[in-house]
């Protein structure tokens, strides 16, 4: 089976929402152990975070993992998590707003990680920091 061309996880049913409308996506039972929807060349599954205690990087990690091993991957092939995030006290300019994260630190090891689409966008750039609940 040829993997699809652009794979997107999202973290909760009501930001899948908005990917469903405006891709025209359906209801597609090709992965049973998620909730996915599909249209050609994009599969958009709902992440698992809930199955790991609530931890959202964990849930996009375990969700990522069984997606790419049950439906593979190739060179093209492009993975995408969309997530909600809370601001910190002096922060609050890119809450309501999308954003490209152009730098990740992790909270637990204090790592850092650059991402970059190395591609010309609209999008304003910002940083972000993940934790776990009760962390912050």
């Amino acid at each position: 089976m040829p993997a699809r061309q652009t794979y997107l996880i999202v973290e909760t049913h009501s930001i899948a929402k908005v990917f469903i409308d405006a891709l025209w996506l359906k209801r597609s039972d090709e992965l049973a152990k998620l909730r996915c929807y599909a249209s050609d060349g994009v599969l958009l599954a709902e992440s698992r975070a809930r199955a790991v205690g609530g931890n959202a990087a964990v849930g996009a990690a375990v969700t990522a993992s069984y997606l790419l091993g049950r439906l593979g991957h190739d060179a093209a092939t492009r993975l995408f998590y969309v997530g909600s995030c809370e601001a910190r006290p002096g922060a609050a300019e890119h809450l309501g707003r999308v954003v490209l994260a152009n730098r990740v630190i992790d909270g637990l090891s204090g790592k850092a990680y650059y991402p970059d689409i190395l591609l010309a966008h609209e999008l304003t750039e910002a940083g972000g920091e993940t934790l776990s609940r009760g962390e912050g």
